[in-house]
């Protein structure tokens, strides 16, 4: 079994903080455990398609997203909460044309696509309760309650299955966000909360940074605003006099200050290879807050 800890990325716990990502309730840890797939080989995008259209054919044979969608009745078709166009509900929240229905266009999906329609549906999931059957014209099975909270458990430990087997490294939080996993022996510093008593300085900035760089569809642009944000995080440590030894914190500015992140000027570095380095920066620089913060909480206990 696989435990992912989804701590700050993923306890949400406050309906008001739904769709707030970087304005979590995190009064408590969630830990999800989610069973781990064994495989000598792993899948391709293709085969992921055909796997998430099964997980989605048989939820919503189940009802899952019928609260969504709405649903046929022999008495008159009743809209769900994505409206009577369901086509131009999805582009509004995904930005993204002719991905809707899923079976229409699944064989068509890039990546993108796909893990975007993967957290659409998350979104848009709930279990159904008080189900029946109407049988009036063989009419079929309708729901009257939803449990959305349940729902997205179920779809999130579906979908994390999925993932888990696919040949690229990502996994879904319980958000229903999907990241791009941190290399071997860098989880921690993704899991590990920040926890510095300044969430506004500095714990906020943090996630949304991790939120920013890791996110499947993050830009080179997106990641050089999520290595800023990092580095704005250390000069505020700095104005408050917390810093590494002398020669570290030197060395430490000299990146930030020596590359394209910041204060644009001709010296700067700029002509490097992105993403290799903008990778190093950001694990470089999230493992000196981690330090610093570790030390600072230390200082203050003596």
């Amino acid at each position: 079994m696989k435990i992912y800890f989804l701590g700050h990325l993923t306890c949400r716990l406050n309906a008001e903080n739904r769709h707030k990502p970087h304005r979590r309730s995190c009064e408590r840890r969630i830990f999800i455990t989610v069973p781990t797939i064994y495989r000598l080989h792993k899948y391709d995008l293709e085969m992921l398609k055909r796997l998430f259209l099964n997980v989605y054919s048989k939820l919503e044979s189940e009802l899952y997203f019928q609260e969504a969608t709405g649903y046929y009745c022999t008495d008159g078709s009743v809209i769900g909460k994505l409206g009577q166009d369901i086509e131009v509900e999805v582009y509004i929240e995904t930005g993204l044309n002719n991905v809707w229905p899923i079976r229409e266009h699944i064989d068509d999906y890039d990546k993108i696509e796909l893990f975007t329609m993967m957290e659409f549906l998350f979104n848009n999931t709930s279990y159904p309760e008080n189900k029946y059957f109407h049988s009036w014209n063989n009419c079929g099975w309708h729901a009257t309650k939803f449990d959305k909270v349940k729902g997205q458990t179920i779809y999130f430990e579906e979908i994390s299955k999925l993932l888990e087997g696919f040949e690229e490294p990502y996994r879904m939080t319980y958000e229903g966000i999907i990241f791009r996993e941190a290399p071997s022996g860098l989880e921690e510093l993704i899991e590990e909360p920040i926890e510095s008593g300044e969430p506004e300085n500095v714990d906020d900035r943090v996630q949304y940074a991790i939120t920013k760089f890791l996110k499947f569809d993050s830009t080179l642009p997106e990641k050089k605003d999520a290595i800023r944000t990092l580095s704005d995080v250390l000069e505020y440590y700095k104005q408050q006099d917390i810093r590494l030894p002398k020669r570290d914190d030197s060395d430490l500015f000299r990146i930030i200050n020596g590359f394209d992140i910041r204060h644009h000027n001709k010296e700067q570095q700029g002509e490097y290879s992105n993403e290799i380095w903008y990778e190093w920066m950001f694990y470089t620089f999230l493992a000196s807050i981690h330090v610093l913060t570790k030390l600072h909480k230390e200082d203050a206990e003596l």
